[in-house]
């Protein structure tokens, strides 16, 4: 502990010596493990902004409620309480509180607020004896104001004690509390000193009256309106001894200190008590504690009692048994006490009536420029539920008034269609327009836009949609969601078997075709509304595709098909989905088509497909003329009831690869016309004793067959009969008629008959 020995000039007396020493023994455990800390800069903090108002001091101190900011004060509610939104009343709710409790509402950290351009530490909330709220602040750091205690000092109380703070220079002079002070402790200053407007201090000691403007004394509480500071005695907190000018009201009970007989009492000298009416004052050993601990009626923290410079601060209690000395806190922040004849930091403390400072209190309002609202019918205005800005509060705290751009001094109610508007807002006296500070009507423009319509589409999310025919059952279209309230969809077609009802957004429709549903903006809403965006025809397409029926050409079970040039070839057609045919009581008819790189050429005739039937047999393919090579197989829907609402494919990607004839190897039947052949035969093997033609239309040309027998077969005879059985040398009229020749194996001479 540092204990700084006073400095005595002259020659003392062994008595005197011998006294000094048992003084500063008796001091030790008051001293003894005392040591503490206060605020630097650079301490963990929560900050809260300046809490007056730009200008404030040009408004009516008495009526003006544009003195202090209501958003920093609501911010010191919150960091006191630790409750979002807290309001005065929660501060009254939760009694009196010290700087711990501070502390503990903000993760150990100390409360910083700025009040009239200096730092402030928040240690105390109480009570005045009027019931009003008070917030007790020490100036939070060394802000280059330094003193001496007296211009002297003297051992003797006499009758004004050189360390009786209620008469010290330092509260007169330094701290503009103004009076006379201490001359010698059996007189004061002849003339008192009078309270300077430009003190740095002014504005906390001295009224508007008195001709500072910035004055906010108003809004400061005297000690002699505060309880604890009127029987304050550093005994409740763990000292031996009560000191001189802790309390400002005279004890009953105290403990005083004592030397040569003499008892430390000041409590009936004049001037003591002076102090407890100035608003600016500085506070005590009992009020701040000492040690690593809070055990003052403060708690402060070690940070708060710590300068950011190396520079010791008075205190204004009296050492307990000595009227030359007095204590401070020293650089360290550790209690010690000293003469007065060295210049030590000055940080004063205030009551802050914050019933008052709530009272002519302000809370900003920021608004913008400019509102835009989409048109939605009814009467539009700015909204909690978009704009973050208007609030409760904010609705709370202005009037509101609308009018025309092109009209603004005519007022109108709440505007509904799109156009151009201007809003009015008409403050309360507790607020303020955040960027102006000041308080004020203000207007901003206000704009209803078009209301932007999503344009209906269909429940696939497009404006076209497709569906399959489904043998004349109806065929639904359904919409997705759209606004009703401003789009109307309707169908305007004569189609037969199309309709659309508009409850349920339901188009149907039976047949292959196209169809349209009209949209548009309700005829109301029209110049209010547009949509975002629409189809080039501003119109819903919805439409009936052909049925798909799938198929199959098989050679057994083989849909490779192998077919010789010239020739035919039987196949198998089926339909392996039963869910992709046609529907039954329907029918169509389709052909088996070849295709190559360029051509298509029709291979069978009409095949009937009917609703009941998966497979179909024995279906010819006349292979004719078609060159050697490789073939895709596919089908067309050629005729048939129904032809125009189906479509048929081949699925399981037949292919049909052509084959020249080996010479004689087969029999050879070749139609001509006199001399004339179009090069389509039928092939026979041997041993296929009838082979078939395919039927032809009567042209009025002469037709017969030339045989090429295989290799060692000869041609004995050959005859053509008609129908009647009777030899004809050709075939001409409309008729059947059979060809037949006698083929004689060259090997042994057996002759077979072909047909």
């Amino acid at each position: 502990m540092d204990i700084r020995k006073r400095k005595i000039k002259g020659i003392l007396a062994l008595s005197q010596i011998l006294i000094y020493l048992v003084f500063i023994l008796s001091a030790v455990f008051f001293l003894t493990n005392k040591t503490a800390s206060a605020l630097t800069t650079t301490s963990p903090t929560v900050k809260v902004g300046e809490l007056l108002l730009d200008d404030y001091e040009n408004e009516d101190e008495k009526t003006s409620k544009m003195i202090f900011d209501g958003d920093a004060l609501s911010d010191l509610y919150e960091k006191i309480t630790n409750i979002n939104g807290a309001t005065l009343s929660d501060l009254i709710n939760i009694g009196d509180k010290d700087s711990s409790y501070f502390r503990q509402s903000n993760n150990g950290k100390d409360i910083i607020v700025e009040l009239g351009g200096k730092q402030w530490t928040a240690t105390y909330l109480t009570t005045d004896r009027y019931g009003n709220l008070v917030l007790d602040l020490w100036l939070s750091n060394y802000d280059g104001t330094k003193s001496l205690w007296n211009n002297n000092y003297d051992y003797n109380i006499g009758t004004f004690p050189s360390n009786m703070y209620g008469i010290s220079y330092m509260r007169s002079f330094v701290l503009n509390n103004g009076g006379k002070y201490w001359s010698s402790n059996t007189s004061l200053t002849s003339a008192a000193h009078n309270q300077d407007p430009t003190n740095q201090y002014a504005m906390f000691t001295m009224s508007k009256d008195a001709g500072v403007n910035t004055s906010i004394t108003t809004f400061l509480i005297k000690p002699e309106d505060v309880d604890y500071q009127k029987t304050e005695d550093a005994r409740n907190i763990g000292d031996l001894y009560t000191l001189n000018n802790d309390s400002y009201e005279k004890l009953s009970s105290g403990k005083w200190g004592t030397k040569d007989g003499i008892t430390y009492n000041y409590q009936d000298k004049q001037g003591y008590s002076d102090w407890k009416t100035d608003y600016l004052w500085l506070p005590s050993v009992a009020e701040l504690g000492f040690g690593n601990g809070t055990q003052g009626i403060w708690k402060t923290s070690k940070e708060q009692r710590k300068n950011s410079t190396a520079i010791e601060t008075w205190l204004r209690s009296a050492v307990y048994n000595y009227a030359s000395n007095a204590y401070y806190m020293d650089e360290d922040g550790n209690l010690a006490y000293n003469f007065f004849l060295k210049e030590r930091a000055v940080r004063p403390a205030i009551h802050l009536n914050l019933s008052s400072a709530q009272e002519h209190s302000s809370r900003s309002l920021a608004v913008p420029d400019k509102v835009v609202r989409e048109y939605t019918g009814q009467p539009l205005g700015p909204d909690s539920a978009e704009d973050t800005w208007f609030t409760n509060e904010f609705q709370n705290s202005v009037t509101i008034k609308y009018y025309e751009k092109t009209s603004p001094n005519i007022e109108i109610s709440k505007p509904i269609v799109k156009g151009n508007y201007e809003i009015e807002f008409i403050c309360a006296n507790n607020v303020y327009w955040s960027d102006t500070k000041k308080q004020e009507d203000r207007r901003i423009d206000f704009e209803i836009t078009a209301k932007r319509l999503d344009y209906p589409k269909f429940d696939n999310s497009q404006y076209s949609i497709q569906k399959q025919y489904a043998g004349d059952e109806d065929i639904s279209f359904t919409l997705g969601n759209y606004d009703k309230n401003f789009i109307e969809v309707t169908y305007s077609g004569t189609d037969n078997g199309v309709s659309y009802d508009g409850t349920y957004s339901e188009a149907l429709a039976k047949y292959v075709g196209k169809y349209y549903l009209d949209v548009k903006i309700k005829d109301e809403y029209g110049s209010n509304c547009v949509f975002k965006d629409k189809p080039t025809n501003s119109k819903l397409e919805f439409e009936v595709i052909k049925a798909e029926v799938e198929t199959e050409i098989l050679d057994g079970s083989s849909s490779n098909i192998v077919g010789i040039r010239g020739s035919k070839k039987k196949v198998t057609l089926n339909i392996p989905d039963a869910q992709k045919k046609v529907h039954s009581g329907k029918k169509i008819y389709v052909q088996i088509i070849a295709k190559d790189e360029y051509n298509e050429f029709e291979l069978s005739g009409n095949i009937e497909i009917t609703g009941d039937k998966l497979q179909y047999n024995e279906i010819e393919l006349n292979i004719g003329r078609l060159r050697k090579g490789s073939y895709d197989l596919d089908a067309k829907v050629v005729d048939g009831l129904n032809g125009d609402s189906y479509s048929v494919s081949v699925v399981n990607g037949a292919t049909l690869e052509v084959k020249e004839v080996e010479p004689g190897s087969q029999l050879i039947w070749q139609m001509y016309s006199g001399s004339d052949t179009d090069g389509s035969f039928v092939g026979a093997n041997i041993g296929d004793i009838e082979s078939e033609y395919d039927s032809f239309a009567y042209d009025g040309k002469e037709y017969h067959f030339e045989v090429t027998p295989p290799t060692g077969y000869t041609v004995e005879s050959k005859k053509t009969t008609n129908s009647a059985g009777d030899e004809v040398e050709y075939g001409k009229n409309a008729d059947t008629y059979i060809t037949t020749v006698e083929l004689k194996e060259n090997a042994n001479n057996e002759i077979t008959e072909y047909r």
